[in-house]
């Protein structure tokens, strides 16, 4: 893959963070090779960045890289601060070859170089386009299958963000990576407080979105649901008032997205017909035929499309599936069989989000989903595995629940713990433990069969145990409870 080229003459437009440039005695060149902001990976890239942010500067790290003699530097970036600016001066009489510019904000710097770079990468082919994918849940597992459907119909010219490196420091560095090979670009966008998303739209300047769903998510800063619909939503409004615009996917099915006025180029389906918009060619109905399955078709358009796909049985994930592959589809309507066969054979990366795990030594199928939690996720994940039990004859005396805490709910948090152990009471399920600060509340909606946790220390003596009795197992919370450590 051809190397990432970041123009010199990028970083001296940034002006409004600039200070003062140190020359050293090595030439810079036209372009640089590579961009760093990590001191521990930086071998071949000749550009450095030092972060910094309220607890911490990458210059404290700078010297560990400039010693490395195989590393490349030949500019470092740095933000302004009277420690720096002594440092510095140490710095310049050890390695005199290597340039230092100094800047009043690192992050708005690297924000500035990025979309520096991403208007020479749209210059480069009128062709190139960039989608933007936001939500409250799926984000990750979404942007995948998108890239997936992508590189069916644009083989080695896709580029898409690593992880969920979606915040204000990993958009950039996105964008960054782009290069003249590249066709489409791919970015995921996360918030957790007001403003966010705007932001990053101000970055990306995406021409195409999905939204995934709006849900009851880092409610402690958006107050309500109402407050995540009016920030993710900013990925709609940033598109739609784009002149050079393209394609937007909205599901119907969810309340708030439904709400999404209509463009051209803006596409909506659901599993029920809407009346408004059935007879348009902007309609796709969803239907479900089996736990692994789902059809779209477009009666205007006289079109259907079918999925088969055992890697991904979730609902919610066979939606977001269905919004990736009309995307693409919005796309390249000449591939609609390449992208049914893409559909067919996409697989969730490993490491992400929920999967099915059968630890060694064990004959127990353990359901995983422990990087983060937020009511809807949690609602949607704990129908899924009841759904599932049910379709497969499995009783659900047979399986075990352990659920962590879901953070970030404000006012709202006992509120949605307690609804959540409702509906496990509701299912029917018999065992179930939970832990973290917030357990209880969980108990108080389930009843007091249910087994409280403050410490996960406390509920590892039983964890054996429970591996031993029950044949199936749901794990699900909140990052910091770090449940993923049980597997």
């Amino acid at each position: 893959m051809e190397k990432l080229k970041i123009a010199y003459k990028n970083i001296l437009s940034c002006s409004t963070t600039s200070l003062h440039f140190y020359q050293g005695t090595l030439a810079l060149p036209k372009y640089f090779s590579g961009i760093s902001t990590d001191t521990r990976s930086c071998r071949e890239e000749d550009l450095f960045v030092a972060i910094a942010g309220e607890s911490f500067d990458g210059f404290d790290h700078l010297e560990k890289v400039l010693e490395n003699a195989s590393n490349r530097i030949l500019l470092a970036v740095f933000q302004s601060s009277a420690k720096n600016t002594q440092r510095l001066l140490s710095f310049q009489a050890k390695y005199s070859h290597i340039s230092f510019l100094e800047v009043t904000n690192s992050i708005t710097f690297l924000q500035e170089l990025a979309g520096h770079h991403r208007d020479d990468w749209m210059a480069h082919s009128a062709q190139n386009s960039i989608i933007g994918i936001t939500g409250s849940n799926g984000k990750t597992t979404t942007k995948e299958m998108v890239a997936h459907f992508f590189e069916a119909i644009y083989p080695k010219k896709v580029l898409a963000t690593r992880g969920n490196l979606n915040n204000h420091i990993g958009v950039p560095l996105t964008l960054l990576r782009l290069t003249s090979q590249h066709q489409i670009a791919i970015i995921e966008m996360g918030s957790n407080h007001p403003g966010e998303i705007e932001a990053l739209c101000n970055i990306a300047r995406p021409h195409s979105g999905i939204i995934t769903n709006i849900g009851s998510a880092h409610l402690e800063f958006f107050k309500d649901e109402e407050g995540v619909f009016l920030e993710k939503s900013a990925l709609y409004r940033a598109i739609w008032g784009r002149p050079d615009r393209k394609f937007f996917i909205i599901p119907l099915d969810d309340p708030y997205l439904s709400r999404l006025a209509p463009f051209p180029g803006a596409f909506f389906f659901a599993e029920k017909e809407a009346s408004s918009l059935s007879d348009t060619h902007s309609f796709w109905q969803l239907r479900f035929t089996a736990s692994n399955s789902l059809v779209l078709i477009n009666r205007t358009q006289n079109i259907t499309i079918n999925i088969n796909n055992d890697a991904v049985s979730e609902k919610h994930n066979l939606k977001n599936l269905a919004m990736a592959l009309l995307l693409a589809y919005c796309y390249s309507p000449n591939a609609l069989r390449e992208l049914e066969l893409a559909g067919n054979n996409f697989s969730p990366p490993k490491n992400n989000r929920s999967m099915w795990v059968t630890p060694d030594n064990s004959s127990v199928q353990i359901f995983l989903d422990a990087y983060n939690a937020n009511p809807s996720s949690m609602r949607a994940s704990l129908l899924y595995f009841c759904e599932h039990a049910n379709a497969n004859s499995i009783d659900l005396g047979e399986c075990a629940f352990i659920l962590g805490d879901m953070n970030e709910l404000g006012d709202r948090c006992q509120e949605f713990h307690v609804e959540i152990g409702s509906l496990m009471a509701q299912q029917k399920i018999t065992a179930a433990f939970f832990i973290g600060k917030y357990a209880k509340f969980y108990q108080q909606g389930f009843g007091n069969t249910g087994k409280v946790f403050e410490q996960k220390s406390a509920f590892l003596p039983l964890w054996m145990e429970i591996r031993k009795k029950y044949r199936y197992v749901f794990i699900k919370g909140s990052r910091s409870v770090q449940l993923e450590s049980l597997v």
